[in-house]
């Protein structure tokens, strides 16, 4: 199939989900991204349970801290998209993942964050105490549709309580419908807007005055 057959056939598939108005304008988005430099992402912030019930439909999955050797091991797994060096150095910034598992098999993870967090090679996020950032979330493809990733995630919520945290806050690319979609079912809300325009490797960070407020950004960091 052609380039062109398969975006007209994803252009298909998104009208029949989305409609028009939504799947054009996710289109547009997505091509101001990659051509223009303009990234601009929906920020979503929610309060973090003590006891979540955990949404997946598959049974005997555990959740755990994955331990920092078990992250490094891994990295060397090609279906968790994990590289060594960004494993590494997030552990030494005192990053952590949490993990859901079907006996040894490392099923879904996501990584927290107590300081900030890489977004691409030079921009970063941070977010001021009391919320906390989550990044990098993954599900092996086997286990997806599962609902593993909403569960993981509250997991960890519970875990960043112990910290201090009480709130959390992500974001989510402005033409990503599915992501957004799935943010209304985790009781998440939207406060804003943030993002950062990129000529040509000179970075021009934004965010609207509520995301402003509880200290989210992006920002550079070579």
């Amino acid at each position: 199939m052609s380039i062109v057959a398969t975006k007209l056939a994803k252009l298909k598939v998104d009208l029949n989900r989305w409609g028009w108005h939504r799947s054009l304008f996710s289109h547009v988005a997505s091509f101001a991204a990659r051509h223009l430099g303009i990234h601009i992402h929906v920020v979503r912030t929610c309060s973090l349970a003590a006891n979540p019930p955990y949404p997946t439909t598959l049974p005997d999955i555990t959740y755990r801290l994955i331990k920092a050797e078990e992250l490094v091991h891994a990295s060397s797994d090609p279906d968790l998209g994990l590289r060594r060096d960004i494993v590494e150095a997030a552990i030494a910034r005192g990053d952590f993942a949490f993990g859901a598992f079907d006996g040894s098999v490392l099923a879904a993870y996501v990584w927290r964050t107590l300081t900030s967090a890489r977004h691409t090679d030079d921009v970063w996020v941070r977010v001021n105490k009391p919320y906390a950032y989550a990044y990098k979330s993954f599900t092996r493809s086997g286990y997806r549709g599962n609902r593993l990733m909403p569960s993981v995630l509250l997991f960890s919520d519970r875990e960043m309580l112990k910290h201090g945290y009480t709130h959390r806050a992500g974001f989510v690319a402005i033409y990503n419908l599915p992501s957004l979609a799935a943010g209304k079912h985790m009781a998440s809300k939207v406060i804003g807007y943030a993002g950062y325009l990129d000529l040509f490797g000179r970075y021009f960070p934004f965010r609207t005055q509520a995301v402003k407020n509880i200290g989210f950004e992006f920002f550079v960091n070579r």
